[in-house]
């Protein structure tokens, strides 16, 4: 039996390690390269798969089937489970994954605890240290179950524990904490040293001119409540809390801001180094705050890129990493003559030599008091920055510094190349500026405002899902979602919402910056993206309840099928956008995508007020003016408007008038992140993907090309990667990041089917671009591994095509002469007859399957 027949990268509800797994329900999922004639799935109580052991599952299921649910069992603390794919009578077997289920902090009687002088104006670390004893013939897991508030770091005998970094996650600041199972079972048998130090992070922030912070807050100072399990087939055979018997002490970290930096002194010991200590405070039971388990990945270092010297003066030094990265900046200095503070001037641009943290917010700074005549190396721990420079002031010669990258280990599943180096570096742009992104929630920035603002997951669900398995991430992302719900049913613009930004308007909406269908609409348009990528439909059920409530609370700001309020469409160049109709529009998508949300959980009461609230939207929207409209946004939304609904004299005129306006503009798109799809759509839909490819690329007008040309090595936050009116101006957004969906679904041709779930079935339609030699777009989708390659060959004549279809799907070729060719598993090959340039229609010459 070769190894890549057996069934790999399993999965707990779309987590590769699934720890802390708080739901009744287990979707077991795993992936397979086809050629299985059934699965078997074994599940079992603990780890070991022992011949005496109890299977709780033992399933037979076809060979389409790339998951299924179990629920989880009565009192049981850990289980495993394992695939076996069937070939010609044979099963192989893939590695077992062991499932750690979250532990109830309330039955097993934990307290919060923190350091005795819990003040509300320091923001100085605190470590609890505990000893234990490891049993290792007792038992055969050993967990901690670590709920924080604030940001802590984990070290077991003065080690670090794995490469978690800033757990456990964001969570609400008014009685909320987020916790984490961590896995100490690879200890040794014996007596070990538990050391856990914790800082404020956004819990606490103060004010002032000191330090940049984006909003002030007193929710908490620093606390956690923990608990050792130890577990033995599966059941827990002992706990031990963290209570009075733990030592807490102030640790080196003398000051933490989640925004503005830290400082460490080095003459003050390390928590594990500390012979001190005290009895903690004990606050009250765990029921103090709400504990919630995040599904979402852990946070780790993937890379470490060293620093070049660009500029030296008598004690500093300038390291630029040539690219824009979000983590952790990291040097090491020699020996002092003498105790001195070294800071660390974090930023994204050098303006006229010099650093300028402008985009980022300032001051930022880290600094480290070292102590005579010892080196050093040393690491923010409690919080990261978003930089391509590092300043080092007070280092002296022969500091050297690295930038250790940072973002959640979501596995990546899709990767888009090209010979042509506008394409190849525009989704370079992409990946990097969602990894700089991809937090405990997806960021609009990692600097200036951490915050979780929420258009950004549907408009740009494209650019993430075609590159990142987001599927458990997206799901504790909901969840800050529905907590950040009001009474009122409305949602504001940022989950969790940190900061109330009731009072900040614009044009003439007093509350724009909190309320916005375009953003708060994600509640219902992001569930039904997941389901048809993921095929869970439990993440529909989930937030039903939450969507209901939503759109309720937008009818009674309806109007005759219209509403009017938010942003507008944000980052437009022209500013012209009527809101009515970029609000009222957004209502209308929302809509649509709550009536067939609707009709899948089978909802009939619920489908028909939706049906009533969409027909007075639509015929609103139908019937909407635009003989003196200019603005291209709302040519685009009314464009797309009248196509979808069937109306194509209506499209065409407004078409029509749309590139009159693009025309009008030099040549160039004004449109902004609401108006940017139904414009590029519009184009493609009449086969213009050669004119959005000219205007994408243009280097003298605001757009992807003009973000190149000025050296960006990340998204940045404006077309033009400058200022705009509301002080924006980041160099690390995915917000723009919208524009991949045309890039691997239209250009590389490879999308899901209309109708199609969990990518069962796939539609390849390639737009052969004039001028562009090659692409290439593979997804590793829940029904395997699709891919479309493509490229010319012998002088532009003809266009070789490649197309992969996984084991577990199936694809249709749409060929430009209107055929539709069925292509099951394998590997299809074709070549198509082109002139120099344009594609002629010819049908394909052949169409082979070669695997």
């Amino acid at each position: 039996m070769t190894p890549h027949l057996s069934a790999h990268r399993l999965r707990t509800n779309g987590l590769e390690d699934p720890s802390g797994i708080d739901d009744d329900e287990l979707r077991l999922a795993w992936d397979h390269d086809g050629g299985a004639s059934a699965f078997l799935v074994e599940a079992w109580v603990g780890e070991s798969r022992s011949r005496s052991a109890a299977l709780l599952v033992a399933s037979t299921l076809d060979a389409t089937a790339r998951d299924t649910v179990i629920r989880r069992p009565d009192g049981v603390r850990s289980l495993s489970w394992r695939v076996g794919a069937r070939v010609d009578g044979d099963v192989a077997w893939s590695g077992s994954q062991t499932i750690r289920f979250a532990l109830d902090f309330e039955s097993a009687a934990a307290h919060w605890i923190t350091h005795p002088e819990h003040r509300t104006d320091s923001t100085r670390s605190v470590w609890f240290r505990h000893r234990f004893e490891r049993n290792a013939h007792a038992a055969e897991l050993v967990l901690l179950h670590l709920a924080c508030v604030g940001v802590c770091e984990v070290r077991v005998d003065g080690r670090e524990l794995g490469a978690r970094v800033l757990a456990p996650g964001y969570a609400r600041l008014d009685g909320e904490a987020a916790a984490v199972s961590l896995d100490l079972s690879a200890l040794d048998g014996g007596p070990h040293t538990l050391t856990i130090e914790v800082a404020a992070g956004p819990y606490l922030l103060g004010g002032g001119a000191d330090r940049y912070t984006k909003f002030r807050a007193r929710s908490s100072t620093p606390r956690i409540a923990a608990v050792l399990e130890h577990v033995t087939h599966g059941q827990s055979v002992a706990v031990e809390r963290l209570d009075e018997s733990t030592l807490v002490g102030r640790g080196p970290t003398i000051a933490s801001h989640w925004y503005g930096g830290e400082d460490i002194d080095a003459a003050l010991p390390e928590p594990v180094d500390d012979p001190l200590g005290t009895t903690p405070l004990v606050l009250g039971p765990s029921t103090l705050h709400r504990i919630w388990w995040p599904q979402s990945p852990a946070i780790e270092i993937a890379a470490a890129i060293d620093g070049a010297a660009i500029a030296r003066d008598e004690d500093s030094v300038t390291f630029d990493f040539g690219v824009n990265i979000a983590g952790f900046p990291e040097f090491a200095w020699p020996s002092p003559d003498e105790r001195r503070r070294i800071t660390l001037w974090p930023a994204e641009r050098i303006i006229d030599g010099a650093l300028n943290q402008a985009s980022t917010g300032s001051p930022i700074f880290d600094s480290v008091t070292t102590l005579a005549g010892e080196p050093g190396r040393w690491r923010p721990r409690f919080g990261y920055h978003g930089f391509r420079y590092l300043r080092v002031d007070g280092a002296g010669s022969g500091a050297t510094a690295r930038a250790l990258v940072a973002h959640t280990s979501n596995t990546r599943v899709g990767s888009f190349t090209s010979s042509d180096s506008f394409l190849q570096r525009l989704d370079e742009l992409i990946v990097r500026s969602i990894e700089g992104n991809m937090y405990s929630v997806f960021t609009d920035c990692p600097h200036r405002e951490k915050l979780g603002w929420l258009e950004q997951l549907h408009l740009c669900f494209g650019a993430l899902a075609g590159h990142f398995d987001v599927e458990a991430h997206l799901r504790s992302v909901l969840h800050h979602v529905r907590a950040a719900q009001l009474d009122d049913g409305a949602i504001p613009n940022i989950a969790p919402e940190f900061v109330d930004f009731s009072g900040n308007g614009a044009d003439g909406d007093p509350d724009a910056f909190r309320f916005d269908v375009n953003w708060g609409g994600v509640i219902v348009l992001l569930p039904l993206h997941h389901f048809v990528q993921y095929g869970d439909p439990r993440i529909l059920r989930e937030n039903a309840s939450a969507m209901v409530a939503y759109l309720d609370h937008l009818a009674s700001r309806e109007h005759d099928g219209v509403i009017e309020f938010g942003l507008s469409d944000w980052v437009s160049i022209d500013g012209s956008a009527e809101r009515r109709l970029v609000a009222t529009y957004g209502y209308w998508r929302v809509l649509r995508a709550a009536q067939r949300i609707a009709r899948l959980l089978g909802r009939a009461e619920w489908e028909a007020v939706i049906a009533e609230r969409l027909t007075r939207t639509q015929s609103a929207l139908a019937r909407w003016p635009y003989a003196d409209t200019v603005s291209q946004s709302d040519l685009a939304l009314l464009t797309d408007v009248a196509d979808q609904l069937g109306d194509h004299v209506r499209a065409d005129e407004l078409f029509s008038r749309l590139v009159a306006a693009v025309d009008a503009a030099g040549n160039a798109f004004t449109v902004g992140e609401i108006g940017f799809e139904p414009l590029v759509d519009a184009f493609h839909r009449r086969g213009l993907d050669a004119r959005l490819h000219e205007v994408f690329s243009r280097q003298d007008v605001p757009g992807y090309g003009m973000q190149l040309a000025k050296g960006m090595t990340a998204l940045a936050e404006t077309w033009s990667a400058e200022s705009g009116p509301e002080g924006e101006g980041s160099n690390n957004h995915f917000m723009l990041g919208m524009v991949s969906h045309w890039m691997t679904g239209n250009i590389a041709g490879l999308r899901q089917a209309p109708g199609s779930v969990g990518w069962a079935r796939a539609e390849v339609e390639p737009v052969f671009l004039p001028g562009v030699p090659s692409v290439e777009y593979r997804l590793d989708s829940p029904a395997g591994r699709y891919g479309v390659s493509w490229r010319r060959t012998e002088r532009d004549t003809v266009v070789e095509l490649t197309i992969t279809v996984p084991g577990g799907g199936s694809a249709v070729l749409l060929t430009p002469d209107g055929d539709a060719l069925e292509l099951g598993p394998g590997v299809h090959e074709t070549v198509l007859n082109t002139p120099l340039e344009l594609l002629d229609g010819s049908p394909a010459q052949k169409l082979e399957t070669i695997a």
